[in-house]
């Protein structure tokens, strides 16, 4: 298979192909991508009795993400990432951790020692595949000279997947620190319960979520290094699941501490709780009274959005992305109709490269219309170049109609910015804390960072007066005529 170099830093898990790092050899390993597997047509000790053969187990998978970090509803409970593309990199790294050596001779190959020197009579073996020495009847034995030797090498593949990543803090508001040992065993333990909570509410088995602890550096988060829990899609290119779990906080945190009650009342870990078919490997990490411990009815309280974060009301759910992406992935119906909500202070106004016009064409192809709506006082404030900007985007379409709010939707924090509305009714409304998101701007709809949710049970539709597109144009003077 093809030869790939990549990199992986010990602190943070950074995987970036490619690129030479200065740092201690463990940082790097060497990997190939095997094509299949073959055994000596000429070693008469291979042998089909599996009560002879060695189990070299697989290394934990490596994971990398490097999407932006996102705060959970509660900031106070951490931060996340999720990424459809993520990285993961499979790897075996033979029976003593070392790697393998390859004879490019012949092909091959056998696990390093622990002291990382070659295998026992690895200098002359026998072949793997190849014609016997010249002259000899017998001579199947290869003898490669060292430069032909490749030593630790591993066996790998890398490919993309579903990846969500969280960054917890404890009851202290601190990071679950590395330097700290218990803290593995945490993660380990509420990684294991967290994944039984998304299969749970997606409905899927467990065995489709893969789970990781890994430590990671960002300075973003903290100068020292911090555990992260990963969820992951086992599936080849992910299937979707890890990335949902932003959308299913609640019930994932409520299915976490329902599994660590354990029926069987274990002391620590077992086949009722945390000990499953592909956790057998960190055993000894998992702990469901630690995890139940952490978890506790402070903790539960704080999941999900607060009541203050309730923008649109009790039953307002928080949005995985920004106001732009929610309305793109937004499956319309039939006279469906955008409502769009535009205000704020006029100076700040750039109608002409606002983020909004160019947006337009896409939400057209979406809604049967798009009503804008501003303030009665904002539009009268407005310089005649702004008018004749706010005409232009009017004119892009004949479904675009500009509104005055008579009726002003308030909400006790942050604002209303879009609604999607069909036959007087609302059907999808959403308000964030960025108030500047309605300044027709570059940065329109812009809430990066901030935090946006959408209700299907905020019923006020904004009501306004339609503006004359034609009255936002100056009358021409009258001409003098000449005597």
């Amino acid at each position: 298979g093809a030869t790939d170099f990549d990199n992986k830093c010990t602190s943070c898990g950074h995987i970036i192909p490619d690129i030479n790092i200065l740092g201690k050899p463990k940082n790097r390993i060497a990997f190939i991508e095997p094509t299949g597997f073959a055994t000596s047509f000429y070693d008469s000790k291979v042998t089909n009795n599996v009560s002879q053969q060695k189990y070299v187990p697989a290394q934990l998978p490596w994971i990398y993400t490097d999407t932006p970090l996102r705060s959970l509803p509660n900031s106070g409970l951490g931060q996340y990432r999720s990424d459809e593309q993520g990285k993961i990199f499979y790897h075996n790294s033979g029976e003593y951790g070392e790697g393998f050596a390859v004879c490019l001779e012949c092909g091959y190959a056998a696990s390093m020692k622990e002291t990382d020197t070659l295998p026992t009579n690895f200098t002359e073996h026998k072949k793997l595949r190849g014609k016997k020495l010249s002259g000899k009847t017998d001579d199947f034995s290869c003898n490669p000279n060292p430069g032909r030797i490749q030593r630790n090498l591993h066996l790998g593949h890398t490919h993309h997947t579903d990846v969500f990543e969280l960054y917890l803090k404890n009851n202290a508001n601190q990071y679950l620190l590395q330097s700290e040992p218990q803290n593995e065993e945490l993660c380990w333990s509420l990684g294991v319960a967290l994944r039984y909570g998304l299969t749970q509410s997606l409905g899927i088995n467990a065995e489709e979520v893969g789970v990781q602890v890994k430590q990671v550096k960002n300075d973003n988060l903290l100068a020292q290094p911090i555990y992260a829990i990963c969820l992951y899609d086992t599936n080849g290119g992910g299937s979707g699941f890890a990335t949902q779990a932003p959308l299913f906080l609640k019930e994932m945190f409520e299915g976490a501490r329902k599994l660590l009650a354990c029926s069987a009342h274990c002391n620590k870990a077992c086949e009722s709780c945390l000990l499953q078919f592909d956790t057998q490997k960190v055993a000894d990490k998992l702990n469901r009274n630690t995890a139940l411990q952490f978890l506790s009815d402070a903790f539960m309280q704080q999941v999900g959005l607060q009541p203050d974060d309730q923008l649109l009301g009790p039953d307002s759910k928080f949005c995985l992305y920004t106001l732009q992406e929610e309305l793109n992935f937004y499956q319309s119906e039939e006279n469906d109709v955008l409502q769009l909500v535009v205000g704020g202070d006029s100076t700040d106004w750039n109608i002409s490269g606002s983020s909004l016009r160019k947006r337009l064409s896409d939400y057209l192809k979406k809604f049967s219309s798009i009503e804008i709506y501003m303030p009665a006082d904002t539009l009268n404030q407005l310089d005649e170049d702004n008018k004749r900007d706010l005409f232009s985007i009017l004119s892009i379409d004949g479904s675009i109609s500009l509104h005055t709010i008579t009726a002003p939707v308030t909400l006790n924090k942050g604002a209303l910015i879009s609604n999607i509305v069909n036959a007087d009714h609302s059907k999808m409304a959403f308000a964030t804390t960025q108030i500047e998101a309605v300044l027709l701007n570059e940065n329109w709809g812009s809430t990066t960072g901030a935090l946006v949710v959408k209700s299907l049970a905020f019923k006020q539709r904004l009501n306004g007066t339609l503006v004359n597109k034609n009255t936002l144009i100056p009358a021409p003077s009258p001409k003098k005529l000449s005597e």
